[in-house]
């Protein structure tokens, strides 16, 4: 027997595919895990660039700790003042920008802070070969040199010095310089030399 073709029509088989609703809620909820995973990549990535820069920052103030502290607490006496003050063994400028002192050597050392705020380590006045103890990215905001050194009194002679580092070309990925992605150290220390 022959169907009709207007009654097949009317006849209610589930037909495969789906719905245009169907399909609109599909691609929405795509769109929206989509979106969500986009930015947790984003924020990740902003995070990890960072952590990346503090550590970096963190790694040239410990060089620099390490590179100073080192020579400090070697420094002997200038008895004849040929690098600093004589009887002294630690001595720093008028802005209290450098640290100035005799190594076990012989050799007079000088860190200072430049124009161009780098950290340089000279070594008898030999600007021409002066040592940048700084990463190129890196930029000393501050560097400050205390020092007691009264031997005449009897104390023993330290030098505490305190400075501000930062990458002055990071900027986050909303395209801002970020002010608060600094690193601040300070250390004292004392020198082997006896009063």
């Amino acid at each position: 027997m022959k169907k009709n073709k207007s009654l097949a029509l009317l006849d209610n088989k589930p037909v495969a595919g789906f719905t245009l609703v169907e399909l609109l809620v599909a691609v929405s909820l795509f769109a929206i895990v989509i979106v969500t995973v986009l930015t947790t990549f984003s924020q990740i990535t902003e995070i990890q660039f960072e952590v990346s820069d503090m550590q970096n920052l963190q790694d040239n103030a410990r060089y620099i700790f390490d590179s100073l502290s080192r020579e400090a607490r070697t420094a002997v006496f200038d008895n004849n003042g040929s690098c600093v003050s004589a009887e002294h063994v630690f001595e720093t400028n008028e802005n209290s920008d450098s640290l100035r002192f005799l190594d076990y050597y012989g050799n007079c050392v000088e860190y200072s802070l430049t124009e161009s705020k780098k950290i340089i380590r000279t070594v008898n006045d030999d600007i021409e070969n002066a040592l940048d103890i700084m990463s190129e990215d890196i930029e000393a905001e501050e560097f400050k040199v205390f020092i007691r050194d009264n031997v005449l009194l009897g104390e023993h002679p330290f030098v505490t010095f305190h400075a501000v580092l930062q990458n002055p070309n990071y900027i986050n990925l909303s395209g801002d310089v970020d002010e608060s992605k600094k690193v601040r150290f300070q250390a004292s220390i004392s020198t082997r030399a006896n009063p």
